[in-house]
């Protein structure tokens, strides 16, 4: 009878431990979800205000036989990359522009195309524009 009787107390003993331990658990959840409580019931509050619009809406949606679904992303992309390109062309022909401008008139003159004329036989002849 006494065995009986310890192996009830030490039942109940586990019992006890066991409620106590779930409501330390249950009170650690509450500090970290404690923050979160008043967002949380805002969210509650705005889906059940707003789903029944979600619901209209995509009802609309699909009796448009979902058209807004297709992007023209393949359109977009090749137009951009033809605008880059055509950047690309711009800023070559404008560093040639600047390097042209650039280089010193003088030299032009002095041994470039613009001072000299070929003639005949590979000779050049000065043409005094320097």
């Amino acid at each position: 009878m006494l065995a009986n009787r310890n192996a009830t107390t030490s039942d109940r003993l586990t019992t006890v431990l066991s409620y106590g331990a779930l409501l330390l658990l249950g009170y650690l959840v509450f500090l970290v979800v404690g923050p979160f409580a008043i967002p949380l019931a805002w969210s509650a509050v705005l889906a059940i205000f707003f789903y029944p619009v979600y619901e209209r809406l995509e009802q609309r949606r699909s009796e448009c036989g979902g058209k807004g679904d297709q992007t023209d992303l393949a359109k977009v992309q090749s137009k951009s990359v033809s605008k880059q390109r055509i950047k690309s062309r711009e800023k070559g022909l404008h560093r040639v522009v600047e390097q042209m401008a650039d280089t010193d008139g003088e030299q032009d003159f002095e041994g470039g195309a613009l001072c000299r004329i070929e003639v005949l036989g590979g000779k050049c002849r000065d043409v005094g524009l320097g």
